[in-house]
Parts: structure tokens; sequence; C-alpha cells
């Protein structure tokens, strides 16, 4: 199935830009002045009523990876091209395979505040958003590069890969929250949210069993995929997959008519926050607790029935008059063609709903302010996303200052499953106007065309609204 193939390669091998929790800056979960901090945990209160600056007010880009390009992509001393894939046989094998894991991780999150507004009334401080979530994750294990890179030439005759996933869900949100207090220590606040469906897609291989017979692989592998998009259809091909003449209808690609709404669902968040003592703050959330329900839900099955495979091809190595050595793009299309003739869906007649929960996040925080000197504080925030093979965890700690009234600043560190991190934060908040930035993890090298070279950890905030 190629469009799901090329997904799959093009988010391990170029994007590595798009399994974290698409939501706010967490260096600013303890900055006091920030308008949309109740993104993280909905009874954080505004110190003001505030607008959102239309489209652009809060946007979050969040990216989550344990490999990076440089695990498939090799500097080649070549005249012609400087960049050559792993399987090119100069690359070798063990120096490839060690730095790879158990599962490879690509997750990545995007989301963009449309519109938001806070005010006090009612007893407490009212928020309404609309907004549009992107969550994509890619897992591919390492027993599948094991097999491209080693399996034409090992004498190895077995393989086995499990949990093979692509993942990606997309929606629109519409949330209305309050939050009080219930008594001088104790607030607390929730959230509804109305969820618009776009589309959300899931592939996956539980178990794929590769054996070398005669001069071919034999591949057996069990998996689904369904794909919920309005107006969209699966383009197949019949093909004989055994000896014994069997024919399906293999999915070779997508057609997209009529496109819209593709499901219903309904969300909540809630929190809490609780002066221990007069410096000692705990607060706790938990966001994205809710499901969509989709209407037109597409099918595909692979029942673990054999079929052969001739095997991926060999990158020539040679001079640069007689090379056929080969772009990195062409490589890239190379690979793509391969693993379209390994990785096989085939159509099922039936369609039908089907309902997805969302990944859900538990924020736990403590907050200690100095007592003589007010204006600093530290805090530690304890983050969890729920998401099957994808869920994280995370601890950071975070320096806090506010010299004046209408800036304040977060120096953070995290430690999680990614590894550990920096980060920064700032609020500028004078009179009328609220602008705050920042990032969790920050990328040092990037190729020329802005591509992450090593992990693409990555949490960029900005925000911009009005206050009143």
């Amino acid at each position: 199935m190629k469009y799901t193939v090329t997904l799959i390669i093009t988010g391990f091998l170029m994007l590595f830009a798009l399994d974290a929790p698409a939501q706010m800056l967490r260096s600013n979960y303890f900055l006091e002045g920030v308008s949309l901090r109740h993104q993280m945990n909905p009874s954080f209160m505004g110190e003001k009523g505030y607008i959102s600056f239309p489209v652009i007010g809060n946007t979050a880009i969040d990216i989550h990876s344990n490999v990076g390009l440089s695990n498939f992509v090799y500097q080649y001393d070549d005249p012609v091209y400087s960049l050559t894939t792993f399987l090119n046989p100069a690359i070798n094998e063990n120096t490839f395979l060690k730095e790879l894991h158990t599962n490879n991780k690509v997750n990545a999150n995007l989301s963009l505040t449309l519109f938001s507004l806070g005010f006090y009334e009612w007893n407490g401080f009212n928020t309404f958003e609309l907004g549009i979530k992107s969550n994509t994750s890619f897992n591919i294990p390492g027993a599948l590069f094991d097999f491209m890179k080693s399996g034409m030439n090992s004498e190895k005759s077995e393989y086995h890969i499990k949990n093979l996933d692509i993942r990606t869900n997309n929606y629109a949100e519409l949330a209305f929250g309050h939050a009080r207090f219930i008594n001088e220590d104790l607030q607390i606040g929730g959230k509804f949210k109305i969820l618009i469906g776009a589309a959300n897609i899931h592939a996956y291989i539980d178990d794929m069993f590769i054996k070398m017979s005669e001069d071919e692989w034999e591949i057996s592998a069990s998996g689904n995929l369904d794909a919920s998009v309005k107006g969209g259809a699966f383009k197949t091909k019949e093909i004989e997959i055994s000896d014994e003449a069997i024919m399906r209808k293999k999915l070779d690609g997508f057609d997209l008519n009529s496109p819209g709404i593709g499901g219903w669902g309904a969300g909540i968040d809630l929190g809490v926050t609780y002066n221990l003592q007069d410096n000692l703050i705990l607060s706790a959330a938990i966001l994205d607790l809710g499901f969509i329900s989709w209407n037109n839900s597409l099918k595909g099955y692979n029942d673990g029935t054999p079929f052969k495979f001739n095997g991926f091809h060999e990158f020539a190595v040679g001079d640069v008059e007689n090379s056929n050595n080969k772009s990195i793009g062409d490589q890239v299309d190379d690979i793509v063609d391969d693993l379209e003739d390994m990785l096989n869906f085939y159509e099922k007649e039936e369609t039908g709903k089907r309902t997805t929960i969302l990944a859900t996040t538990f924020n736990l925080g403590v907050e200690y302010i100095c007592p003589n000197y007010e204006k600093l504080s530290f805090g530690v925030l304890s983050s969890t996303r729920f998401n099957g093979i994808y869920t994280w965890s995370e601890a950071r700690l975070s320096a806090n200052i506010k010299p004046v009234s209408w800036f304040n600043t977060a120096l953070t560190g995290g430690l999680s499953n990614y590894g550990s991190s920096l980060g920064w934060a700032f609020n500028f908040c004078p009179m009328g106007f609220n602008l705050y930035a920042g990032f969790d993890y920050i990328i040092t090298k990037w190729t020329p065309q802005f591509v992450p070279v090593n992990r693409p950890n990555l949490l960029a905030n900005l925000g911009i609204g009005f206050t009143f």
C-alpha cells in the first residue's frame, strides 16, 4: 500500500518534524500571566481577561523521537552524491544497527488556537476556545531495519517483526471552560469540549514472519488498517497472493472526494489547585479525556496468508564514470517501492462507524515560593501521556522569576523517555498586551534544508493576545 509506506518512509527519513501532548509549553506551567496557561490545567485562572490574536493566538509544535535523520542517512564520499541511505553496502551493518532501538518512534503534534477568549463572570473565570489539533506517530521495529539491511546478505533465514504502527488523528476542538475558588486555598476548574473529526488513520502489523524459501523470502503478516476520512475511498488492484490462485484486492492508493466532517466527539479537562501553605502550591490536571465517533471507516486487513518477496535492492558502489549510484531522493523512492511489495493490506468490503479515544495527559505540579523573595519560585512538574505504545513520562524542574509585574521568565530542565533537555520561556504582559514564547527542547544541528540531523526533540510555543 504505497501511500502508507510513503508516509512511514517520509516520516522517518525526511520529515522528523511531525508522543507528547499537543499543548502549551511545559516551561510555561508556573508562569502566572500567560493568558492560555489554563490549557495545561483548567483550574488556572487568568490575572486579567483576554482575547487571543486571531489564528496565531497560540501555536505549539511538539516533536519527540528516539532516532534521527543521522541514523538513516550517511555522508558518502562520492563526487556526484554526498549522501546515501543505510542500504548502501558501503555502510557497515553493525554501525547502522547498533544505534537503533527495539522500537524506533517518531511522534509529532501540532496545536493551533484559532480563537480564545477569557473573562471573569458568574463567580469565576470563563474561557471559550476554537482550535485545531493534529497528532501523528510512527513506530518501526528495529527488526524490520535488521531485515532490510542484513536480510539480503546474512546467513540468517528467519525474522520476526512485531508492532509496526502508524497513526494520525486530526480534529477541531470547541471548548468551554470555567474555574472558581471553593475557598481561599482551593480552586477547581473544568472544560467541556466538542470535537469535530477531520481524519483518523491507523495502520498496524501485529506480527510479521519472514522466512527464506529457495531464492525468495516468504512473508506472512497479521494486521489491520482503519481509515476514517469523509469522502475517502481506497484504490485497489486484484492480485494473486498464493500458489492456490487466491485473488484479493490489494490497496494501491487513496481517493478523496467531497471532504467534510468525518465524525463527532466530546471530551473534558479537569483541574485542581490547592495552597498547602502560604508558599507551597499543589496542582493537578487530567486533559483530553474523550472520544470521537467516526462515520465513514474504511478497512484493510492482512490475515497471515503467505506471499513471496524478492528482497530489497542494493545500491551499487563504483567509480564516477561507471557509477550506478543514485541521489538520496531516488534511493528513498526505491525503498518505498520495495516496502510497498513487502507491506500488503487488502480491502475489506465492510465499512461503518468506529470510535477512537483521545490520548490523555496527566499533569502534577508543586511550586515553592521563596518566603524572603516572593518574586522567585521553584517548581516540579510531572507529565504523563497515556497513548498505548507511545506512552511517555517527563519530570521537569523549573526556576521562575518575576522581577517586575509585566515580565516573568523560567529556566527549566527535564528528563523523559526521550532523554534530558533544557528549556526556557518568557512572558511579556504590559497593560493591554500579552506575548509569550519559549521551548522545552532545542535542536542544535540542522541540514541546509532545516531538517533536524539528530533526534528531533522539540517543543516550541508562541502566543499573542490582548488583555482587558
